[in-house]
């Protein structure tokens, strides 16, 4: 029993530090819809005949490891496959520096090699293998694995990528060869517009 209050309070413990830091859709795609998840932000679509692409912020971070992440989902409306490599996905900052989506087994490893959240709070239960063997699936559980999205299906995840070292910043995300423009984000909340 106490060990599962334990693991509950150090799961609890890891979400709460993990969202610490929000990463806003500012703009990018064809079109934007409302984020279910939170009416108040926006998700950025972008289409053309062959998928239709829908990106926008993901409540999965891992600030200690350095680590942020973006939601892309990727919707297949061809005939053909189409191929997804998260490590051709790139961003860069306001400073120009440029960054790498993360393949699933690299974001694993970079969360354990820095002990994720170990080395910031309750170090000693953090540090335990079975806790990280269960934060490592949780980031494989909700990572887009790089692989083929068959005709008429999709594929959803979240990518990671190293976070910039300084504490606010503007990013520009490219999806490889998915779409020819970037989208663009910000720890910085846009304000909202009036309406009429």
């Amino acid at each position: 029993m106490k060990k599962t209050l334990l693991a509950s309070s150090i799961i609890c413990t890891f979400t709460a530090l993990a969202l610490a830091q929000d990463l806003y859709p500012i703009g990018g795609g064809s079109r934007t819809q409302p984020d279910p998840k939170n009416k108040n932000l926006i998700q950025m679509v972008a289409e053309d005949s062959s998928h239709r692409l829908t990106v926008g912020r993901s409540l999965m971070k891992h600030k200690s490891a350095r680590m942020i992440g973006i939601y892309v989902k990727v919707e297949n409306l061809s005939e053909t496959p189409i191929t997804v490599k998260t490590s051709s996905f790139s961003m860069i900052d306001d400073d120009g520096k440029g960054y790498y989506g993360l393949e699933t087994q690299e974001a694993i490893k970079r969360f354990q090699d820095t002990h994720g959240i170990a080395t910031a709070v309750l170090a000693g239960p953090l540090m335990n293998p079975s806790v990280q063997a269960k934060m490592g699936e949780e980031i494989r559980r909700e990572s887009l694995e790089s692989g083929e999205v068959p005709p008429h299906s999709f594929k959803e995840g979240i990518v990671f990528f190293d976070a910039p070292k300084h504490q606010h910043y503007t990013l520009r995300v490219k999806l490889g060869s998915l779409w020819p423009d970037s989208f663009t984000f910000s720890t910085t909340k846009p304000k909202e517009e009036k309406r009429n």
